[in-house]
């Protein structure tokens, strides 16, 4: 058989009450504190909207996309031409390198494409 909280708080310390307790802090239970929650944190404002380099600077000039497949397609030309033989010099490295350096001249070009 269990003996009630109350009488058993009574009951240490031989029966001698603590002198800051009475009869009514003894037999009455104090609920425990509830303690403070945290602070929420402030809500920041959203980030202001980028801008889209497109929308900002406008669409690439004619002239540059047609220079740009201008290149790569005159360097296909220089390529095969220079290997059929029909360019002046018969086949030669020169007109390899210039028909490769013509195409990645015009992939250059794509990089700022817009």
């Amino acid at each position: 058989m269990s003996v009630p909280l109350a009488i058993r708080n009574e009951s240490c310390n031989n029966g001698r009450r603590r002198p800051w307790q009475t009869a009514a802090t003894t037999l009455r239970f104090r609920p425990m504190p509830v303690s403070k929650g945290r602070k929420k944190a402030k809500k920041r404002p959203p980030p202001p909207p980028k801008k889209d380099p497109v929308k900002e600077k406008g669409p690439s000039p004619t002239w540059y996309t047609a220079t740009m497949f201008s290149l790569m397609g005159v360097g296909l030309l220089v390529i095969l031409l220079n290997y059929m033989g029909l360019m002046p010099g018969d086949t030669n490295n020169t007109w390899l390198l210039l028909g490769l350096g013509g195409i990645a001249g015009g992939f250059a070009m794509t990089l700022n494409f817009r």
